[in-house]
């Protein structure tokens, strides 16, 4: 197993930056770096729609059935014998992608939450502030440096102020 590891190590390390930025592109991504030491590719996403088309990619299987074809090629591989014992596994930290994603979301200023609580308006700010139930829609609008975001409920059509941290985005960027 260590022999195949070094093998896809100098795969990676060898490998014409054309074929990889290809690769990345199909699925909907832009390649950052190669840490081959680490068995890492780093990509990024500029627009949610690659998130979205990338989770959807991976959970369907096609993000690993495309490494297996970039670095398993006949190309790299002369003994055919070693890719029949071997698979490549890939995974993405989540809270990361979160985090890109959230900051795509508040890039555009404009997108669906989710809140996390019922809160009911103070009493000193009533006009001001919109009244939420727990797993309530909101569409809201983000203001930069700001607390608060813009909300409406999709349930009463009401609008108002809606503390940031009673708010959670929806997670599928299918639904933006």
């Amino acid at each position: 197993m260590l022999y195949i590891r070094e093998l896809v190590h100098r795969t990676l390390l060898s490998s014409q930056a054309d074929s990889l930025f290809f690769f990345t592109q199909d699925l909907s991504a832009r390649l950052v770096c190669i840490q081959s030491q680490k068995a890492q590719f780093l990509i990024t996403f500029k627009t949610m729609e690659e998130i979205w088309k990338f989770s959807t990619y991976l959970n369907l299987g096609y993000v690993s059935m495309c490494l297996e074809h970039l670095l398993f090629d006949h190309k790299y591989w002369l003994n055919c014998r070693l890719v029949e014992d071997t698979e490549i596994h890939v995974s993405v930290d989540d809270k990361h992608l979160e985090t890109i994603y959230l900051g795509l979301l508040i890039q555009e200023g404009h997108f669906f939450c989710r809140a996390t609580c019922s809160m009911a308006q103070p009493a000193e700010k009533e006009a001001e502030y919109l009244t939420l139930c727990k797993n309530e829609l909101i569409s809201v609008k983000t203001a930069e440096g700001e607390f608060e975001w813009e909300g409406v409920s999709l349930v009463t059509g009401q609008r108002g102020l809606v503390p940031v941290s009673a708010l959670e985005p929806l997670p599928l960027p299918f639904h933006q």
